[in-house]
């Protein structure tokens, strides 16, 4: 029981907690980590430990939208860390960050502006950056448009990585501002100095809407229709033919227009513009006199959006509620129930998107590819998660080729930090194991010279140089990297930087420096895995010195103590070989 535990034993479990929350929190298992971090909460006796807890609490709450929950963990950092200590700036970081996602813009300003007049020369440069980009945003939001405009000039002076963003959404301003050529201007930057941005076809819409509105109609027609054939994959193409469709309305261009209601009608049924397209495919048909063809449009509409039942609203939130509590055998059979039983539903999408991810909690890999294949094909929303789920399950499987593919889609199609976060995080790993160790070091530096979200990229960037460096035969290189790992991280990472360490002394016979420094592995770190290996490498150097005493004590204790069954199976081998060896000895 609690009551029962020393003060070590509460302190390590406060430690152990946390890191076990870290872990989770990494694997995307939000409702994991927060239990974990609560756990570590419950005996304080280390500040530090504390208030990462709560502040990466706050960040698992906000990572499964629970924002009211995270800002609650933000504040208990805020009213129990120094002013000047580095998790309370953050804090006031991700406070506005939770108002932000709850659309309370106005709070969400008031700590990006804090954080922003706080942060020079405390914080990255990165998260500055994305502060100052934020405190812009929400000046936007509340219609503060001047300020808007400012703070995203203040993005564009400092030229911050979301450079391309600032000026997109400069644009944006100006057009609300009604300053449509200054706009279209700032929106040209975009279109022409970063033809690779993921803003780019955000840019592409927003000037031919800005002709749209300002009756430019033929300005309009053609920037639509550059949309249309250039960018055949963009999901702004259903837009572009529905508001090309607009135009040549307004230009008296009918029989145009109602090819591209045409293309509504017959491939995008099923997606939202189809919405507008109702309502404005009346006009040119009215105008041609050709009002009795509307019940045709009127019939497929229905058809493929029939109204909805209280039945289906409560057949979907009891299959999304399963989802929710983790119940995913029960969420796939209620999920199965209702896209066989609302086939037309306007809920069928994303009952596939959660089917999927249920396929995926429980480790049904093939369904799950099936199916996330069949949502990627569509290049709908769901298009990146699709993408991404494809890569992770293609790496579990080792089909590291194919994982390989999947992740440099997902970097390509990233439409946030986050996402290409991930993508270069598995392009590192894939192409470790690969053994393409060139492409390892490019994505490992783009994780560590562009930030992650994850609390353990930048250790695990670190650990894949220093490992792919030991591939490479560079030793000392490698060595350096991992130090840098160990130090930086007291987490999985560190434990294997230092076993790597470790096997790197004993194979260059530096065989007593080995064993100190896995001895240090076995204090510090807790995980079985490299304790295991640890204590066979220790035995292994033991051999190499000819204390074969200590060598298999420490395999007798492997045997006895370990928990890791690969670890205790090799340590049975090796001692049965060392007897053998002194049997055949003394014979």
């Amino acid at each position: 029981t609690l009551k029962s535990r020393t003060p070590r034993t509460n302190s390590i479990y406060q430690h152990v907690t946390y890191f076990q929350g870290a872990e989770q929190f990494n694997d995307q298992l939000y409702k994991e980590a927060i239990r974990s971090f609560d756990k570590s909460t419950t005996f304080p006796l280390d500040r530090d430990t504390y208030l990462a807890s709560n502040f990466w609490k706050g960040e698992a709450l906000s990572s499964d939208k629970d924002y009211p929950e995270a800002i609650k963990s933000y504040q208990i950092v805020l009213a129990k860390a120094p002013a000047d200590h580095e998790l309370a700036l953050k804090a006031k970081y991700g406070i506005g960050y939770a108002y932000f996602n709850l659309k309370d813009y106005k709070e969400a300003l008031g700590y990006f502006k804090s954080y922003v007049s706080e942060a020079p020369g405390k914080v990255s440069k990165l998260n500055y950056d994305d502060a100052v980009l934020r405190l812009a945003d929400c000046y936007y939001a509340t219609k503060d448009y001047e300020q808007a405009v400012k703070y995203y000039d203040q993005v564009v002076i400092r030229k911050s990585p979301d450079i391309d963003y600032a000026y997109y959404q400069k644009g944006v301003v100006l057009g609300i501002m009604e300053k449509i050529e200054s706009a279209k201007a700032t929106l040209d930057v975009v279109i022409k100095q970063y033809p690779n941005s993921i803003y780019y076809d955000d840019a592409l819409f927003q000037k031919a809407q800005l002709d749209l509105q300002s009756s430019a109609y033929n300005a309009a027609v053609d920037e639509f229709s550059n949309i249309i054939k250039n960018r055949p994959n963009s999901g702004y193409v259903p837009y572009a033919i529905q508001k090309r469709a607009l135009a040549n309305t307004n230009l008296k261009r009918y029989d145009e227009a109602m090819s591209d209601y045409d293309i509504i009608f017959t491939q995008y049924l099923n997606h939202p513009v189809i919405n507008e397209a109702i309502i404005g495919v009346k006009d040119p048909l009215t105008a041609m006199d050709k009002l009795d063809l509307l019940p045709k449009y009127v019939d497929a509409f229905r058809n493929a959006h029939p109204e909805s039942t209280s039945l289906e609203d409560i057949d979907f939130e009891t299959a999304q509620s399963l989802v929710y509590s983790q119940k995913y055998a029960a969420a796939i059979e209620a999920l199965n129930k209702f896209i066989k039983a609302y086939p037309k539903s306007d809920k069928i999408h994303e009952a596939r998107s959660s089917l999927a991810e249920s396929y995926f909690r429980n480790n049904d890999y093939d369904n799950a590819m099936t199916l996330y294949k069949s949502i990627a094909a569509e290049k709908n929303v769901s298009y990146t998660k699709a993408i991404q789920r494809l890569a992770e399950i293609s790496y579990k499987q080792s089909a590291f080729e194919q994982s390989k593919n999947y992740y440099n889609l997902l970097q390509i199609n990233a439409r946030n930090k986050k996402e290409r976060s991930i993508a270069w995080m598995g392009l590192t790993e894939s192409y470790f194991n690969l053994a393409q160790y060139d492409s390892v070091i490019v994505y490992a530096n783009e994780i560590l010279d562009h930030g992650n979200p994850a609390p353990d990229a930048s250790s695990k960037a670190t650990l894949y140089l220093g490992k792919s460096a030991y591939q490479k035969g560079q030793n000392s290189d490698a060595i350096d990297y991992l130090l840098r790992t160990l130090n930086a991280a007291k987490d999985e990472n560190g434990a294997e930087a230092q076993y790597l360490i470790g096997e790197i002394q004993y194979k260059e016979q530096k065989y007593k420096q080995s064993i100190e420094t896995l001895y240090n592995l076995n204090k510090t770190f807790q995980y079985k895995e490299w304790l295991g290996k640890s204590n066979l490498l220790i035995a292994d150097n033991y051999i190499a010195l000819d204390e074969i005493f200590q060598a298999k004590a420490t395999l007798n204790a492997v045997i006895e103590k370990s928990t890791h069954a690969p670890s205790v199976e090799k340590a049975k081998q090796k001692l049965a070989e060392l007897e053998g060896k002194e049997k055949s000895n003394n014979e």
